[in-house]
């Protein structure tokens, strides 16, 4: 969908906003698909060195659901 380099950006941006919520001592929720498993090692990174306490909840959906959801 995304050339690699709009990617970047778009996951810099994610994370660069959600560390700036969390600092305000808010929480935040990021939805994101983190295709790229160095994505998400960068943002595990991140929380790690900024003190903030990450938790994954990771969700599999079949795939005949999946197409079942985008037919309807």
């Amino acid at each position: 969908l995304y050339s690699s380099e709009m990617t970047e950006l778009v996951y810099q941006t994610l994370f660069s906003q959600a560390i700036s919520i969390i600092q305000k001592n808010r929480v935040c929720i990021i939805d994101a698909t983190f295709k790229n498993e160095n994505d998400l090692k960068e943002l595990k990174q991140n929380t790690e060195n900024q003190g903030i306490t990450l938790l994954i909840l990771e969700t599999q959906t079949p795939a005949d659901i999946i197409l079942q959801r985008l037919e309807a």
